[in-house]
């Protein structure tokens, strides 16, 4: 599950880090676009069930609610 949590981070990296300083934001914390993606790249490596479950839907929707253009990303076997 950590490799697929990677290669979603790899495709979505830009939305994903950028909704996580948005949501820590909201939580009254500064994060750098950097500290973001470090965070986003320790998550989906240690805690990827909860990564692609709950985090990565979360930032999706939060990138959704600022405009952002989101993309769904499937792999297939």
């Amino acid at each position: 599950m950590a490799l697929l949590a990677r290669l979603f981070l790899q495709q979505e990296h830009s939305i994903l880090a950028e909704a996580y300083q948005e949501l820590m934001r909201q939580k009254n914390e500064c994060y750098g676009y950097c500290d973001a993606l470090d965070a986003l790249i320790h998550e989906a490596t240690y805690n990827s069930k909860h990564f692609i479950e709950v985090l990565r839907p979360q930032l999706k929707t939060i990138a959704q609610s600022s405009g952002s253009a989101v993309f769904e990303v499937e792999y297939l076997d």
